[in-house]
């Protein structure tokens, strides 16, 4: 329910005739600078602001021009977003095998739309050239030009809560509103890299 803080005497040297009686001195003399600094760090800790929680990830902000991607959007329950997010990363994992086109970068899910009770949309793809041309049976989108903030998570990554709750508090101390949608970039993962504790998430 709490924390006590004390202050704490140590001494070295007073193992003497009167070394207990001259240590007990200087505590008594102390006492009362001591009853201040408590009385000033009390006070310093119960009008500071509470800190943002951020779990232990860091918060970093970065500038990204805008980029092309090829992929796919659709929607459901967000009980069963992870059956469709499995859906839409084999399928335009397979056109992509299938076709010449080539990619520059690391997958995305992009979340447009977020709704714990009802449904949810989200879009998967892989950023391509801005100059491609293609006839690929894919929607090409585009991230746009921005200021962005974001936390790297390591190991294995199931659409884990914190780091976008750590995200979310950055924002609120920040006073920052976002402007576009929330997006993971799968930096490394299946299939390149079986060992999941390799894994490397960037949550946006």
């Amino acid at each position: 329910d709490s924390i006590q803080v004390a202050f704490i005497y140590d001494g070295e040297g007073y193992n003497y005739f009167l070394g207990r009686f001259e240590g007990f001195i200087i505590k008594k003399a102390m006492e009362g600078s001591s009853r201040i600094g408590l009385n000033r760090l009390k006070k310093h800790v119960e009008t500071k602001p509470e800190a943002p929680d951020y779990f232990g990830y860091e918060i970093e902000e970065i500038e990204l021009p805008q980029r092309l991607y090829v992929g796919l959007r659709d929607s459901c329950e967000t009980a069963e977003v992870d059956a469709l997010y499995d859906h839409l990363k084999t399928w335009v994992e397979e056109k992509l095998r299938t076709s010449d086109l080539k990619t520059v970068g690391s997958p995305i899910c992009v979340w447009e739309s977020f709704n714990p009770k009802g449904y949810s949309v989200i879009k998967y793809g892989y950023p391509i050239d801005m100059n491609s041309s293609t006839d690929i049976d894919l929607d090409l989108f585009y991230l746009p030009a921005s200021m962005y903030i974001r936390t790297k998570v390591i190991g294995d990554y199931n659409s884990e809560t914190a780091p976008w709750v750590a995200l979310r508090n950055y924002m609120q101390q920040h006073k920052y509103k976002i402007s576009h949608f929330a997006f993971e970039e799968f930096e490394v993962g299946l299939p390149a890299e079986q060992d999941t504790s390799a894994w490397v998430t960037y949550n946006y």
